[in-house]
């Protein structure tokens, strides 16, 4: 799972400064990520970036590696069994895939115990009725109210804004329901009608000439 979207974002935000793809820095950013888990180069990279958003950084990912190691030694290096490289789970990835897709939505990165926030979130709600909520919970917002967005979703937003659409989404259901059903027995009485009309002129005798 790579980040460079978020780091990107992230620069952005906090630096002014756009980071190229073609930055020949990614190689030690990606070498970061074997060590540690990718949410966690995610993080450090944010505080990092926070705490120097005034320094008038121009290379991001040159200045964040000279000092990478000080905001990453209390992560954690990732564990490594026999002697291999670490590999993140499939709920890892998952989790990574979608703060980065929540952070392409809206400029704003799920860090820290808003991340796991999500991850609790998950448990009861898929990935896309996550993605979905989220568009819709920031659609009306404005500049002021992006700064805690993140923070409103996942200290309870997302998941009203989730239970509202499942119980929006059954109710159409049900309303489809109820008028496929009604077609049905208006159909249904139709047939009966035309079938006793018919069955009444069969009965008719019709008078002798």
């Amino acid at each position: 799972m790579k980040v460079n979207g978020p780091l990107q974002k992230i620069s952005k935000q906090y630096l002014k400064v756009e980071i190229h793809d073609h930055d020949s820095n990614w190689k030690g950013i990606e070498e970061l990520r074997k060590e540690f888990k990718s949410h966690q180069v995610q993080t450090a990279f944010e505080k990092w970036a926070k705490s120097n958003r005034f320094s008038g950084i121009t290379s991001p990912l040159y200045s964040f590696l000279l000092v990478a190691d000080n905001y990453l030694k209390d992560a954690g290096a990732a564990s490594v069994e026999d002697s291999t490289s670490y590999q993140e789970t499939n709920e890892d990835v998952g989790l990574d895939e979608l703060c980065t897709a929540l952070c392409l939505i809206g400029e704003e990165s799920f860090t820290g115990r808003h991340r796991a926030a999500l991850a609790d979130l998950r448990k009861t709600a898929t990935d896309k009725e996550i993605k979905d909520a989220y568009t819709e919970f920031i659609s009306n917002c404005d500049d002021f109210a992006m700064k805690t967005a993140v923070k409103r979703f996942a200290e309870g937003g997302g998941k009203d804004f989730i239970n509202v659409a499942l119980e929006r989404a059954r109710l159409i259901k049900e309303e489809q329901a109820l008028q496929e059903k009604l077609a049905l027995d208006f159909q249904k009485k139709r047939a009966e009608e035309r079938a006793a009309i018919l069955s009444e002129t069969d009965e008719i005798i019709l008078p002798e000439g």
